[in-house]
């Protein structure tokens, strides 16, 4: 048998309710938001409450027991009966309205979770080929010169060739030097 709890009238004051009349959202998944776990567990605590309540139901059906905090009406069980189904009825509601409530935040905040993870690829990717950029044009500034070099190279050792070839017909000349042939 069951503990009767003591008796709240549907739609009291409880949380949802404090946070509607407060003005805040007990949805809001921000950093002071509640997280997964805190939405499975009062999913959880609401879906065991449901089944209390459909168990009392039962109970009552099979041998017209009183129920949590619904007053006995020991010459109108049906109108009991019928208080007990809206009761578990409007409870249903209640956790189907939260469980779809956090259902679409959750969405919501994985769909923001995609989109930030979506620029921040994009904005990587950005980066990247900026710098991919810059380092094909600092490779390209690299190779030209590269080639510039090799050309004066190539120029200083075609001078010194020269130098030296007039240096040695001059020596040839002065009869400092034996001619080669």
């Amino acid at each position: 048998m069951l503990p009767s709890p003591k008796p709240q009238a549907f739609g009291s004051a409880g949380p949802l309710r404090s946070a509607r009349q407060s003005g805040t959202s007990p949805f809001r998944f921000d950093a002071e938001g509640p997280s997964v776990t805190d939405t499975a567990s009062a999913l959880a605590n609401m879906a065991n409450r449901l089944d209390q309540l459909e168990r009392a139901l039962n109970d009552m059906k099979s041998q017209g027991s009183p129920v949590y905090g619904i007053p006995r009406q020991p010459h109108n069980q049906d109108t009991r009966i019928s208080q007990i189904e809206q009761h578990v009825h409007r409870l249903t509601e209640a956790v189907q309205d939260i469980d779809g409530s956090r259902m679409k935040a959750l969405w919501y905040r994985v769909g923001a979770l995609e989109e930030a993870m979506n620029s921040s690829f994009c904005s990587v990717r950005e980066d990247l080929e900026v710098r991919l950029s810059t380092m094909e044009e600092h490779t390209a500034r690299i190779a030209a010169r590269l080639v510039e070099f090799q050309e004066s190279l190539s120029s200083i050792m075609q001078r010194q060739y020269e130098f030296e070839k007039s240096v040695r017909q001059h020596l040839q000349q002065q009869a400092y030097l034996p001619s080669s042939k």
